[in-house]
């Protein structure tokens, strides 16, 4: 059975299942990624086999620090409830787009495979 079929499948209790709504996230900004490339917002993707390893490792490092500077600023503040579920949600929309670079990039990987 391939990986993608159990990943997939109806898990049983106690096993490891993806969220769909995760990947659903993570999909959502591939996407938006590509519509903002092809209006000409986005300079480059990191699915694209002629974008050199090292342009989407800085990409990846860029997002990564988006992350790490996320994570300062919720330990500096003290946030009521509504901002602590604002910051929360920026975070995680943070690491959908470290997510997305990387899959991005395995996509390329891919590609040369074939």
């Amino acid at each position: 059975m391939s990986a993608l079929r159990l990943l997939t499948k109806k898990a049983a209790p106690g096993k490891y299942r993806l969220n769909d709504q995760i990947i659903e996230r993570i999909w959502i900004e591939r996407l938006l990624h590509r519509d903002a490339l092809k209006k000409g917002k986005a300079a480059f993707d990191c699915a694209s086999q002629v974008v050199s390893d090292d342009r989407k490792l800085r990409a990846l490092m860029s997002v990564v620090g988006d992350v790490s500077n996320r994570i300062d600023e919720n330990e500096r503040l003290i946030l009521p409830g509504s901002a602590k579920n604002a910051q929360a949600n920026n975070l995680r929309q943070d690491l959908v787009r470290v997510a997305a670079i990387t899959i991005a990039w395995l996509e390329a990987l891919e590609e040369t495979k074939s």
